[in-house]
Order: structure tokens, then C-alpha cells, then sequence
């Protein structure tokens, strides 16, 4: 997905975890966290002709590395604002830490439902897993991450910023799901169409648009 789509779903995750003890400093350090990720294409133009294919979306979106950067994370957040910031000293670590794991593992999560795919597996294996459910760019799934958090505008919207941050995430997942579905009926009735008119064919498969 593109970065600022990616940016939007951890400070959904931020405004859902840490709104209530961090204020609209959750949905900063969850866009960061999410950011984080997409750092690697600092490095890919060096790494030869092909390099910011094969290596982009590779050590930096691998399902352990991901994790163990959160945590790193977290602890350095907690402790730096125990001693600076006394607004959050009473943040416990256990919600920093949900903050900033949960942030980084919605970038590769989120990428392996594009067909792009992502390198869960890296450096261990070079596969790209992937589903097709959604456009690398979508308005609609970005536009309801951007509503939640634009309810924070509001009196009402921040006294139920968990809930609706909760809400919007999980309507986003409801989206991906049906783009999911409504791909895999695509290529059904393709394969059935091929089969009707006895076209032989090897593999059928359908990707997913702008709107789904």
C-alpha cells in the first residue's frame, strides 16, 4: 500500500490503544511505527540494478524482524518518557509496546493483501506471499482510517476515540475481506467460463482494481 495509507492504519491502531493515556501522541508514534518499514528503499538503489525490487519489502517487513523492532522500540519510548514526560508516566510499558508491535505488523500484514506481496519469510526465504484483496492505492479503505481520526476534531468523536478507531479498523478488514472475495469469484467464474467453451488453460487469475 502506499505510505500514507500505511501511516493512517497505525495511528488507527495508536488512537485505539493509546489515545486515552497518550492523547493525540498515540496517533504519531503508530504512524511512525508504521512508517518504519518503508525505510529499507533507502538502502535498495545500492544494492544493484535490481535491488529495490528484490530487496524492498524484505528484511524490514519479515514477520519476526518486524516484532523484535517494536519491542526495541517500545522499551527506548517507555523509558525516555518515564524520565522526560510526566504527562506519561503513568503509560504502562504493556501499552507502549501494543502501540508500536501492533503498528509495524499492520505494514507487512497490509502489504501481503496486494499483489505486490511482501517477503514474510526474509532473509530466511525470498517468496513474496500475497493476496489479491486490494489496490495498492484505495480511497475508501484509506478515507475510513482518515474519518476516525478526524473525529478527534470533535468533542463527541474524542471522548469515543478508542471505539471508533476500533470501529474503523475493523470495517477496513471487513473491505479487504470482500475485495478478497470478490477476487476469488473472479477467477471462478473465468476458469468456468474457459471450461464451458473447452479452452485449455493452465492458471486463472484476477487482481484487483482502484474501488475494488
Amino acid at each position: 500500500m502506499d505510505t500514507l495509507t500505511h501511516m493512517a492504519l497505525g495511528a488507527c491502531i495508536g488512537q485505539a490503544i493509546g489515545y486515552k493515556k497518550m492523547g493525540r501522541k498515540a496517533l504519531v508514534y503508530g504512524a511512525f511505527a508504521a512508517f518504519l518499514p518503508d525505510l529499507d528503499v533507502l538502502a535498495t538503489p545500492f544494492l544493484g540494478d535490481y535491488g529495490s525490487w528484490k530487496y524492498h519489502r524484505h528484511l524490514s517487513h519479515a514477520l519476526w524482524f518486524v516484532p523484535l523492532i517494536g519491542a526495541v522500540l517500545a522499551a527506548g519510548l517507555w523509558r525516555f518518557s518515564q524520565r522526560k514526560n510526566e504527562k506519561q508516566q503513568g503509560v504502562e510499558f504493556g501499552r507502549w509496546l501494543a502501540v508500536m508491535v501492533l503498528a509495524i505488523l499492520s505494514h507487512p500484514l497490509l502489504d501481503f493483501c496486494t499483489i505486490y506481496g511482501t517477503q514474510l519469510f526474509a532473509p530466511f526465504s525470498n517468496h513474496r506471499f500475497e493476496i489479491s484483496a486490494i489496490s495498492i492505492i484505495d480511497p475508501v479503505y484509506s478515507g475510513i482510517l482518515c474519518l476516525a481520526m478526524g473525529a478527534l476534531l470533535f468533542r463527541k468523536g474524542r471522548e469515543r476515540a478508542g471505539f471508533l478507531a476500533v470501529s474503523a479498523i475493523a470495517l477496513t478488514t471487513a473491505y479487504i475481506a470482500m475485495g478478497w472475495g470478490l477476487n476469488m469469484r473472479a477467477e471462478n467464474l473465468a476458469a468456468r467460463q474457459l471450461d464451458d467453451q473447452q479452452i485449455a488453460y493452465q492458471k486463472v487469475e484476477a487482481f484487483t482494481t482502484i474501488f475494488q
